[in-house]
C-alpha cells in the first residue's frame, strides 16, 4: 500500500481498537475499523490486543500483509501523557513494544479529549467550552474545557449501575473561578439509559452546590463518529498529498478547515511527515476589566469650638466692725445663704437620641493588591483572609480480588510438516483439561525430514517457553505432558512439556469495591460541609471589617489511597478545602460611609459607629483577585447633638421648664433625665447658672 496510508490506534484505559486510514480523491478516507479488544497493562496483552483488531481492519479492507501501512498515529488517555507534554515512562514502555513487535512507525500522539477539542476549534472557528466525558466500563473521565483549552481533568471510579450524581461530584471538584460551560459531549461505553437519566437528572436550583447557569446541552458521539474525529484532528496536522482513486461507498472525510487558533502549532501536537513527541499547554485566561461608577470625595470642614468665659471675682476689703451679737450678725448675713446654690449647684443631662438607619449602595472593585481607597474609580482595597482545611476518613474494604501467580515452565514443540513454521508470540497452547498457555516470544520451527533409505522420519524441533493464561495451580503441569495448540492442528505441530510448568497460585484478598468508594466519598464530603461551618461560625465571622457574603468556598477534589480492585485491608480519603473572604479596614470604611453620607441632611454631624455598621458583597464573578460587584452598607448612626446649645440653653431654668425646652429644641432627642446634686434645695434651686457646672451626655 501506498505510504500516505496509516493505522490509527484508539487506546483507552483497558481496550482499544485500530483503524485504518487512507487518502484518496483529496480527503482521508477511513477505510476499515477494528473491533475494541480489552487487554491488561503487559507486552503480550497489549501487543495481541493490537494485532488481533489490526487483523480484522485489515481483513475487512481485503488487504494483504505485504500491503499493510507501516505507519501508526496514536489516541492516548489524558492520563498517560504527563504535565511535561511526554508519555509517562511506564506507558511509554508499552507503546514501544507494540511498535518494536509490530513493526510500527509512530508518526505522534495524542489525549483523546485534546483530540475532541481540537476537532471542535476546527470546524465551529471559535474556540470550543463544554465538559467532555468519557465513559468506560470502570472509570469515568471528565475534561473541562475552556475557550479551546482543556484546563482541568478528573477520574471517578464507576458503579453500576451508572448514576448521574456521580458526574455532578465530579464536575462540582474542578478549580474553576467561573461557572461550568453549559454542554456536555458524552462518548465511550454509553447506551441510551444513561443519556436518558443524564437528561433527566436536576443539574440546577440546589442550594449550595454551583455548576450550570441553566441546564446544559447534552450531545452524545458514538464510536465511528469518534474515529471520524480523531482523523481529523490527526490529518489537519500534516499537508495532504494526492492518491489514486477508491470506491464510493467508502465514508470520505474532508479535510478540516484551517485553524484560527494561532499559539499551538501542528508539531506542537506531535504529527508531521516524522515522529516526535509534542508539548501541549494550557495559556492562563483572562477577563477584561469593567471600570466601575464613581464616586465623588468631598471634605467636611470642622466647627471651630467657643473658647470658655472666664469670671473674675474682685477681692473686697476688710471691714473693722464693731463686736456685734452673733444670732444679730446670723440674721443680717441670713439672705445670702440663698445665693449658696446658684453658684455650688451641678447638674447631669443624660439625652437618649433615636438612631439614624440607612441603606446605600455603590458599584465597586474590591482589590486586595491596592494599597490605597481611590473613591473616585470606586476601588476598594481589601484585606483577603485564606484559611486551609485539610478533611481525612477511612474506613475498612469490603470488595474481595482473586489474586495469585501464573506457572511457567518449558516445552518442545514438534514440526510434522516438510516447511519450517512460524509461530508469533502468545500462540495458544491447550491441555487436556481445556486450559490455555501461551507462548513467550516468537519462534520458528524447523521443517521435518526423511531417510528413505533407513525408512526414518525426524521431526523439526525447538524449545519454547510458555506461561498460563491465567493463575492458579491448575496450570502446573508435569514433564512428558503432551499439549496441542488452538490454530494448528496436531498433523502439523504437537508439543509437550520438557521443564515442568510451576509457580501457579491462586487466593482470594481483601480489595476495593465500588461500594468502598461511594461511601468513603460521602463520608468525607459530610465531614468537609461540617468542617467549613465550623470555621465560618468560629473564626471568619470575628474577623475586625468582615464583609458580608464575601466568603469564597472552594472544595478540593478527593483523593483516594487506593483505586477500586486494589488489594488492600483499609481505604483512605483526603480532601483540601479553601476558605477566602475579604475584609475593609477601619480607616476605608470611615471613608466609604462619609462618602456615602455626605449629603445625606439626616447624616450632619452624627458620629459613625463602625460596630453598628455592616457591609454586603454581591458579585456575578467571585475571584481571588479583583471582584466586581455592588456593595451594600447599611446600619445605624448616632446623631449629633449640640451640647452647648443645650447647657445655655437650659442654665439658670427650674427643671420643668429644661424639659420643655429639651423637647421642643431638640427632637431628635425621644427622652432625657436630668440630676442634680442639691436635691434637697430642688424646690428653690434652679438649674446651675454656671455653664462648666453642667454636663451633657448622649446615648
Amino acid at each position: 500500500m501506498d505510504n500516505k496510508s496509516f493505522w490509527l490506534l484508539d487506546i483507552s484505559t483497558s481496550v482499544l481498537s485500530v483503524s485504518l486510514v487512507n487518502y484518496t480523491n483529496d480527503a482521508f478516507v477511513i477505510t476499515a475499523i477494528g473491533p475494541r479488544v480489552p487487554f491488561i497493562g503487559q507486552r503480550e496483552s497489549i501487543v495481541s490486543a493490537v494485532d488481533s483488531s489490526l487483523s480484522s481492519a485489515a481483513k475487512s479492507a481485503s488487504l494483504s500483509e505485504d500491503q499493510e501501512p507501516s505507519a501508526a498515529a496514536l489516541i492516548l488517555p489524558p492520563f498517560w501523557i504527563g504535565s511535561d507534554g511526554k508519555i509517562v515512562p511506564q506507558f511509554l514502555k508499552l507503546i514501544e513494544y507494540i511498535c518494536r513487535d509490530l513493526d510500527f512507525k509512530p508518526m505522534g500522539f495524542i489525549a483523546n479529549d485534546e483530540a475532541i477539542v481540537e476537532d471542535a476549534n476546527h470546524i465551529d472557528s471559535f474556540p470550543a467550552s463544554f465538559v467532555l466525558v468519557n465513559l468506560s466500563e470502570n472509570e469515568m473521565f471528565v475534561s473541562l474545557t475552556y475557550l479551546g483549552k482543556v484546563i482541568e481533568r478528573i477520574s471517578k471510579p464507576l458503579v453500576s449501575p451508572f448514576d448521574p450524581s456521580l458526574l455532578e461530584l465530579a464536575l462540582i471538584e474542578f478549580k474553576t473561578e467561573s461557572t461550568l460551560p453549559p454542554q456536555l459531549i458524552i462518548f465511550g461505553n454509553v447506551d441510551d439509559k444513561i443519556i436518558e437519566s443524564i437528561r433527566n437528572y436536576s443539574w440546577v436550583g440546589k442550594k449550595n452546590i454551583e455548576t450550570f447557569l441553566h441546564f446544559p446541552d447534552i450531545k452524545t458521539y458514538s464510536a465511528s463518529e469518534i474515529t471520524q474525529i480523531y482523523t481529523r484532528a490527526i490529518t489537519s496536522q500534516f499537508p495532504q498529498p494526492v492518491d489514486t482513486e477508491t470506491p464510493d461507498s467508502i465514508p470520505k472525510l474532508p479535510p478540516a478547515p484551517p485553524s484560527t487558533l494561532t499559539e499551538i502549532s501542528a508539531s506542537d501536537l506531535g504529527f508531521e511527515n516524522q515522529p516526535e513527541e509534542s508539548i501541549f499547554t494550557s495559556d492562563n485566561l483572562t477577563v477584561p476589566e469593567i471600570i466601575p461608577d464613581i464616586v465623588s470625595e468631598t471634605i467636611v470642614e470642622s466647627k471651630p469650638i467657643r473658647p470658655k468665659l472666664k469670671i473674675k471675682i474682685p477681692t473686697l476689703p476688710k471691714l473693722h466692725l464693731p463686736p456685734v451679737n452673733f444670732l444679730l450678725l446670723m440674721l443680717v448675713f441670713s439672705p445670702l445663704l440663698i445665693l449658696i446654690p446658684f453658684f455650688f449647684s451641678k447638674a447631669q443631662i443624660t439625652v437618649y437620641v433615636t438612631p439614624y438607619k440607612f441603606t446605600k449602595q455603590i458599584n465597586v472593585t474590591l482589590d486586595p493588591i491596592s494599597t490605597s481607597i481611590d473613591l473616585g474609580k470606586n476601588i476598594i482595597p481589601v484585606n483577603r483572609h485564606t484559611i486551609n482545611i485539610t478533611s481525612t476518613d477511612s474506613l475498612p474494604t469490603t470488595g474481595q480480588v482473586t489474586i495469585g501467580e501464573k506457572s511457567s515452565g518449558e516445552v518442545i514443540i514438534y514440526n510434522q510438516k516438510s516447511s519450517p513454521q512460524k509461530l508469533p508470540g502468545n500462540t495458544i497452547l491447550i491441555d487436556n483439561q481445556g486450559n490455555n498457555y501461551v507462548l513467550t516470544k516468537q519462534v520458528e520451527v524447523a521443517s521435518s525430514s526423511a531417510n528413505l533409505d533407513l525408512g526414518v522420519i525426524t521431526l523439526g524441533q525447538i524449545k519454547a517457553g510458555i506461561i498460563a493464561a491465567n493463575i492458579g495451580p491448575e496450570f502446573n503441569l508435569p514433564k512428558d505432558t503432551q499439549l496441542h495448540f488452538k490454530d494448528f492442528p496436531e498433523t502439523s505441530l504437537i508439543a509437550k512439556v520438557d521443564l515442568p510448568l510451576t509457580g501457579g497460585t491462586k487466593s482470594q484478598a481483601s480489595a476495593v469495591s465500588a461500594e468502598d468508594l461511594t461511601n468513603l466519598g460521602k463520608n468525607l464530603n459530610l465531614k468537609i460541609t461540617s468542617a467549613i461551618d465550623e470555621k465560618i461560625n468560629n473564626e471568619i465571622k470575628n474577623i475586625e471589617g468582615l464583609i458580608q457574603d464575601s466568603v469564597q468556598i472552594k472544595k478540593g477534589r478527593i483523593d483516594y489511597s487506593r483505586e477500586k480492585g486494589e488489594q488492600t485491608d483499609g481505604l483512605t480519603a483526603t480532601s483540601v478545602s479553601t476558605i477566602n473572604v475579604f475584609s475593609i479596614s477601619t480607616e476605608n470604611r470611615t471613608k466609604i460611609v462619609e462618602s456615602l453620607l455626605i449629603n445625606d441632611s439626616q447624616y450632619n454631624g452624627s458620629l459613625v459607629d463602625l460596630n453598628n455598621i455592616q457591609f454586603f458583597l454581591t458579585s456575578n464573578n467571585p475571584s481571588l483577585d479583583k471582584v466586581k460587584g455592588q456593595l451594600k452598607v447599611e446600619g445605624f448612626i448616632t446623631p449629633q447633638v449640640d451640647k452647648l446649645k443645650i447647657i445655655k440653653l437650659i442654665s439658670g431654668k427650674s427643671v420643668k421648664t429644661a424639659h420643655t425646652l429639651i423637647k421642643s429644641q431638640f427632637p431628635q432627642i425621644y427622652n432625657f433625665k436630668i440630676t442634680t446634686n442639691l436635691r434637697l434645695i430642688g424646690f428653690i434651686n434652679p438649674l446651675p447658672f454656671r455653664i462648666s457646672n453642667i454636663t451633657v451626655e448622649v446615648k
